[in-house]
């Protein structure tokens, strides 16, 4: 889902699903397009369950290529 919407915005960065649960998005790119991933992930997919969304920004750094999975 992650993957799919980062990609799609031509955003940079990695998805990661940690092992309490939770799942960590790093991201780069266009403002807007940021701000629509954000409204993408505060949905979710369907059948999915989104109960907090906590966001934080920073200074671009551009040390990602492309949108990846992460492990």
């Amino acid at each position: 889902f992650v993957l799919q919407h980062a990609r799609a915005l031509n955003l940079s960065g990695c998805v990661r699903n940690k092992k309490d649960g939770h799942v960590e998005v790093i991201a780069e790119g266009d403002e807007e397009a940021l701000s629509n991933l954000l409204t993408y992930l505060r949905k979710g997919p369907p059948r999915s369950k989104v109960t907090f969304v906590d966001e934080t920004w920073e200074s671009y750094t551009d040390e990602f290529e492309g949108f990846d999975v992460a492990f």
